[in-house]
């Protein structure tokens, strides 16, 4: 668990929300939630389906 939450964290502080939320399907503002540095909302807390995506994309991206 620790290592999807640290993959999604690298991507979340590498990659802007316009480009994730292309790649994801996800909307840039349940992104932006996640990526806010004053009280952001906590990954641990994301949907399954939200956390799968940012990871999947994630993993692809470090692949190449």
């Amino acid at each position: 668990m620790r290592e999807i939450i640290e993959t999604i964290k690298w991507l979340l502080d590498n990659h802007g929300a316009t480009e994730i939320s292309k790649n994801t399907g996800l909307s840039q503002q349940s992104i932006y939630k996640y990526m806010k540095k004053s009280n952001p909302s906590k990954i641990e807390n994301m949907t399954l389906e939200t956390a799968e995506k940012l990871y999947n994309y994630a993993i692809s991206i470090q692949k190449n």
